[in-house]
């Protein structure tokens, strides 16, 4: 009601307030054990902590007599409760061990109600905002979406009942009229691509991939005919950001998982125009261009597209983190999505308000001559120059899995030394110490108790060869004096 009345003025607050609620850091630490523990009844041990049950049975389903020995130790429990036998008396060691085990859970069950307690709490608030008094759900809708996934990726389904899915549910009430009878079913979809949500029966009896695949048509060829509104792109986004994440949802052929992919990419196409609004999600949005684009190289064409319209939607107001995701793809293993980027921003975006580039400059000595040539006018258009912090900032890209990033960051390195000869000095005493502690034997690691973890090393010779590589380059440009 109070959203309805003033928006303006109690939205951003329901905002805040949700979002604090169902934030997923909450849940950190919070497992099956803790849930189970959070459910028992206070004043039993959960946990055995005296080993007083070491011939229990524990399920293998390997083992050929496991339905037997299962079913006898059911019947030795259920004899055991009949029976009613005394507990045995405790010795004072044990008697300790039960009661600290005993104010351990007490402390665990505390900080799981008090956090299912939140969880109830933001979810409701967003099942009233979907649900009461008409409200701009193009205002809080992202951000709502965003808690719950967030809140059910993180486990927060373990420890409350149906809240959090009602509430995801409800908000499909707010998507266009235009998907019909279809509107709940993206949310169901949805909740049950992220296989972590209790979702009831009824609402699974569909195959998922089929589900998947028709929702998807359905939503890619409304989506051409006219783009969705925000409230509604960001409802639909979770769905898109789960078929590229998975390949595809469902039990799909690799044929079928196929065309999901390119049916959420042609979506996402046709919604791109609407990206110039801020209460997207347009991070992540640009985040999944990028990252599809490495990982399905075949449908690169349409990626590059949309990534384009991104940023010719959004350019009026980019935020500084939105500019600098794809500032960051210039640098990438992948040379066709560094030249995708780069002629983004070429076309579409104004870095001359913007602090110099350390991939800019890193990009202008690309082994892609073409991508080199575009860096350059890029660096140039924006009247960026070269301040000594930047070539400081350049070392770190020397360490990259991927050679054609080592091999531009030690030529973009040598190239800055010459412009800023007063840091020649300190930037080769750092490599030159990086290297010797690089070439050093690998030895195993201790954890935070002292104990020596097993495992095999790793031998990281990328960092060895993108210094041997800085050193090389450097070797060209430094007078012999410094060498």
């Amino acid at each position: 009601s109070l959203a309805f009345v003033a928006p303006e003025t109690f939205t951003p607050s329901l905002i805040s307030q949700f979002s604090k609620d169902l934030d997923a850091t909450q849940l950190h630490g919070i497992g099956p054990t803790e849930a189970a523990i959070a459910r028992a009844p206070e004043g039993i041990v959960f946990v055995d902590v005296l080993g007083t049950r070491p011939n229990g049975f524990v399920e293998n389903k390997n083992r050929k007599d496991n339905d037997i020995l299962k079913w006898e130790d059911e019947i030795r429990a259920q004899l055991a409760q009949k029976k009613g036998s005394q507990p045995k008396k405790l010795t004072a060691d044990q008697q300790s061990k039960v009661n600290a085990q005993l104010l351990q859970e007490s402390l665990v069950r505390q900080n799981v109600k008090t956090i299912s307690c939140k969880l109830r709490r933001g979810a409701r608030f967003i099942q009233s905002l979907a649900e009461g008094p008409p409200t701009d759900a193009r205002l809080w809708m992202s951000s709502a979406i965003s808690s719950l996934t967030g809140a059910l990726s993180a486990g927060g389904a373990m420890i409350v009942d149906d809240e959090i899915v009602n509430a995801y549910l409800s908000c499909a009430t707010k998507v266009s009229d235009r998907l019909g009878a279809l509107r709940p079913f993206v949310g169901i979809a949805t909740l049950r691509s992220l296989r972590s949500a209790n979702i009831p029966e009824q609402l699974a009896a569909e195959p998922l991939g089929e589900l998947g695949t028709r929702v998807l048509y359905r939503i890619r060829f409304a989506a051409e005919q006219r783009p969705f509104d925000t409230a509604s792109f960001a409802y639909i986004l979770p769905l898109i950001f789960s078929v590229l994440d998975q390949s595809g949802i469902g039990e799909v052929s690799n044929e079928d998982a196929d065309a999901q992919v390119l049916l959420s990419l042609e979506f996402l196409s046709f919604q791109m125009s609407t990206c110039n609004d801020t209460h997207l999600p347009r991070e992540e949005i640009l985040l999944y261009l990028i990252s599809s684009m490495q990982k399905f190289p075949q449908h690169h064409r349409v990626i590059r597209d949309c990534l384009m319209e991104f940023c010719r939607a959004a350019s009026e107001n980019m935020t500084v983190a939105e500019t600098k995701i794809v500032l960051t793809a210039t640098t990438v293993a992948e040379a066709l999505v560094r030249t995708a980027a780069l002629q983004a921003i070429e076309a579409e975006l104004d870095l001359t308000e913007s602090e110099p580039s350390v991939h800019v400059w890193i990009a202008c000595q690309d082994e892609e001559d073409e991508n080199a040539e575009m860096a350059l006018a890029i660096w140039q258009d924006s009247a960026f120059t070269l301040q000594s912090s930047l070539v400081h900032e350049i070392v770190p890209f020397l360490y990259r899995q991927a050679r054609a990033t080592r091999v531009s960051a030690a030529k973009a390195l040598a190239q800055a030394l010459l412009v800023a000869a007063s840091e020649t000095d300190s930037v080769v005493n750092q490599l030159k110490a990086s290297y010797k502690e690089e070439s050093q034997p690998l030895k195993p690691k201790a954890n935070m108790y002292g104990i020596v973890q097993k495992g095999d090393l790793v031998d990281q010779w990328e960092r060895r060869s993108g210094l041997a590589l800085a050193l090389n380059e450097l070797a060209t440009v430094l007078p012999e004096s410094a060498i």
